[in-house]
């Protein structure tokens, strides 16, 4: 599926922060004909430092909703964003409320929370290792999610009706070479819903365990200074006993693997 955006943004300046006002218009499958899968994305989000412990903390209301579809899901959102670093101790949490009119459902609540500690060693970064907890609820809707960032490398898990936790290892190998190893593991939040893909949609078959499955990830960087970057990655997702009942098929593990050369401007 292809997005294309058109957007607005003005940004204001306030003492130890900046408030940002966007409206953007989003056209799915890169179609301009077709406006029933086309969005309306506006949104105000402020950015404020509250010194060392609350490095960068943000505040966001959102509105999305679909242009030519007045009985489409309308979705309220309200968030929290806060990452800082005090000595070697680092951390990141993400929290959200949404209210919203989801699938003939008026006035349906969602949330979701992520918080992740780390601990560097070494002056300079040379080793990090983190520990992460997570979890949505099953009404969630994760509007436009970022792949292979948050939720594993596979991308077969959206963040909806999901929880779990992760641990992560960051070494320097070089200046220029760095090296990356991942663990998450996840289940559904309420037994009784569904499961759901990144792209919203939600799994068929059904089973009565929780146990969706774990994941490995690895990758490698190399930087070639203002020139860019090689990368090269790959995932390992283990299926749990949900993914099991759906068929034999099923058992076998998902692998992902990718080579990708980022340029810099």
């Amino acid at each position: 599926m292809g997005r294309v955006w058109d957007a607005l943004k003005v940004e204001k300046k306030v003492g130890s922060g900046k408030i940002d006002f966007f409206q953007a218009y989003g056209s799915n499958n890169d179609t301009t004909t077709t406006e029933g899968d086309d969005h309306v994305f506006t949104g105000l989000y402020s950015m404020w430092d509250f010194g060392e412990y609350l490095k960068e903390t943000d505040f966001y209301l959102l509105r999305n909703h679909k242009r030519a579809d007045a009985n489409a899901p309308l979705t309220y959102v309200a968030g929290l964003r806060i990452t800082s670093k005090k000595g070697a101790i680092d951390y990141r949490y993400e929290g959200t409320f949404q209210k919203q009119n989801l699938e003939g459902l008026n006035n349906v609540t969602g949330f979701q929370e992520d918080l992740e500690v780390g601990y560097n060693i070494g002056a300079s970064g040379y080793m990090r290792v983190a520990a992460e907890a997570f979890i949505a609820s099953s009404h969630y809707n994760q509007l436009y999610p970022l792949g292979h960032k948050y939720l594993g490398h596979v991308d077969l898990l959206g963040r909806r009706n999901l929880k779990g936790f992760g641990a992560s290892y960051r070494m320097k190998l070089a200046d220029d070479l760095k090296f990356w190893l991942t663990y998450q593991s996840f289940r559904r939040y309420k037994r009784k819903a569904s499961v759901f893909k990144v792209n919203g949609t939600a799994y068929a078959g059904a089973s009565n365990s929780k146990d969706l499955g774990q994941e490995i990830d690895s990758w490698v960087k190399y930087s070639r200074g203002n020139d860019g970057d090689w990368i090269l990655g790959g995932g390992y997702f283990m299926p749990g006993k949900f993914f099991k009942d759906q068929s034999a098929a099923k058992d076998d593990a998902v692998r992902f693997g990718y080579l990708m050369y980022m340029v810099k401007f």
